[in-house]
Formats: C-alpha cells, sequence, structure tokens
C-alpha cells in the first residue's frame, strides 16, 4: 500500500497529513477553513485518494500560514506515498511499448525518456537496461543512429555486469541494426552473430524470430534474395505461430517485395 504521514509543526501551525494513494477516495478534513475543507474533500473523492488533514493554525491572523502548510505537508506525503516511483517508471516503459507498437515514435520516445529519468535517480540497472534498449530502438527508427549508439554502449555495458543475456542479444541485435542503417553490413553481421550465440543460453522465440527477421533484411540489403527469403520465410512462420500478426504482415510485406 502506497501510504505516508506526514507532521509538521511550526510558531503558526500544527499540521497532520495521511494519504494513501490506493484509496478509494475518503475524507477526513479539519482545518478550522471552510472553503478549504471543502477543496481537500474534492481533491480525495475525485483522485480516489484517501486523505486525512488535521491542522490547528493562526486563523485570528490570517488564513495563509495554515493554508501554506497543509499543502506542504500534502504534497512531502504523497512524496513519501510514491517511494522510488520505480512503478511509474515500469508503467512509462509499458506505454512507450504500446505507442512504439503504434508507429508513434515520437511519443514512444517521449515516455522512455521519463523512465529512465526515474530510474538513473533510483540507481536502478535492471530498469535502466530496458529503457536504454527500448530508446536505442526508437532511436533507430527516427534515423538518430549516433544517440541510438550512445544508449545501445550503456545497454550492453548494464547486461554484462548483471549478466541479463536477453538483453544482452537485444543489444547485439540492435547494435547490428543501427550498423545495417549505416552501411556497414560486415559489422552488421558480426553483431548479429554475437545476438545469435547468446541467444542459444536462453529461451525467448520473439527475440529469436526477431533476430532472424533483421538478417532477412540484411540479406536484402546485401542483395542476396536467396538468403533473404530463408531467413524471412522462417521468420514468418515463427510469427504466425505465436499469433504476432502485427509482425507476421511486415515479413510478408518485405516477402512480397523480394518477388518484384
Amino acid at each position: 500500500m502506497r501510504s505516508a504521514t506526514i507532521s509538521r509543526k511550526t510558531g503558526e501551525t500544527n499540521v497532520s497529513v495521511q494519504v494513501n494513494l490506493d484509496g478509494s477516495g475518503t475524507s477526513d478534513i479539519s482545518t478550522g477553513i471552510g472553503f478549504l475543507d471543502h477543496m481537500l474533500d474534492l481533491l480525495a473523492r475525485h483522485s480516489l485518494i484517501d486523505i486525512s488533514v488535521k491542522a490547528k493554525g493562526d486563523l485570528e491572523v490570517d488564513f495563509h500560514h495554515t493554508a501554506e502548510d497543509i499543502g506542504i505537508g500534502l504534497g512531502q506525503a504523497v512524496k513519501k506515498a510514491l517511494g522510488d516511483k520505480k512503478g511509474i517508471a515500469i508503467a512509462h516503459n509499458n506505454i512507450a511499448i504500446v505507442y512504439h507498437a503504434k508507429g508513434e515514435l515520437d511519443k514512444t520516445l517521449e515516455f522512455y525518456k521519463n523512465s529512465l529519468n526515474i530510474v538513473e535517480n533510483i540507481g536502478d540497472k535492471k530498469c535502466c537496461l530496458y529503457s536504454y534498449c527500448g530508446l536505442a530502438e526508437t532511436l533507430i527508427g527516427l534515423g538518430d543512429f549516433q544517440k541510438a549508439l550512445e544508449n545501445l554502449e550503456k545497454a550492453l555495458a548494464i547486461s554484462i555486469e548483471i549478466d541479463v543475456k536477453g538483453r544482452e542479444s537485444i543489444s547485439y541485435r540492435l547494435l547490428g541494426m543501427v550498423f545495417r542503417e549505416k552501411g556497414d553490413l560486415d559489422l552488421a553481421i558480426e553483431m548479429f552473430e554475437k545476438a545469435r550465440n547468446i541467444h542459444g543460453q536462453i529461451d525467448d522465440k520473439m527475440e529469436l524470430a526477431r533476430l532472424s527477421y533483421e538478417y532477412g533484411l540484411l540479406f536484402k540489403s546485401k542483395d542476396e534474395p536467396g538468403k533473404a527469403k530463408e531467413h524471412l520465410e522462417k521468420t514468418l512462420s515463427m510469427f504466425e505461430e505465436m499469433g504476432m500478426k502485427l509482425w507476421a504482415d511486415k515479413t510478408q510485406k518485405v516477402l512480397e517485395e523480394l518477388k518484384q
């Protein structure tokens, strides 16, 4: 449960705030300021955050000391309840994946950056790794290969350090994509081979299909239609078996281009 309590006592006020971010919108408000009580009740009700505020202040002088310290206490309580915000970062990552599937790369980039800002601050290397890979793939789609390489260097270093073979394989695949797009096909093959060698240590059908797809595009770029067709037909079968219609359609489109 994401909840927190903050007590704040000054020369003018004595304030206690409790919040439960995963509540139902209940409120228990007593500030001595009728309009502020009403607004805090509405905040709880419409945000579905349980809020309790008890405050005594120098209302005979003015309302602003009490209102100010309640605002400070409420902000501190919400911040404390959010904790390290790792869950928010994961949510941003997942939203980015959805936008990427829809082809909205600017939105994808925005959400990956939001996620990365959070996880870099808390030092969560595994979450950083996922964000770096996602950012890199998005940047490849946007044609910003230099920034993609910068993110992939970080992703590769972390994946090796904390031994996440799946992401290490993905990092090499993405590096291969960058070098293929830059026209360095020999280096692209080297990266894809590294990805394939690592993939032998894990069981990830989707990543194997993605790698096979990229090999197909590589041989298409090398003007080797036979090898391209071989990889893409294998890829198509894998995507269809997994029910990945979007990727199956993309693969079928490339196969049709090879016939022209």
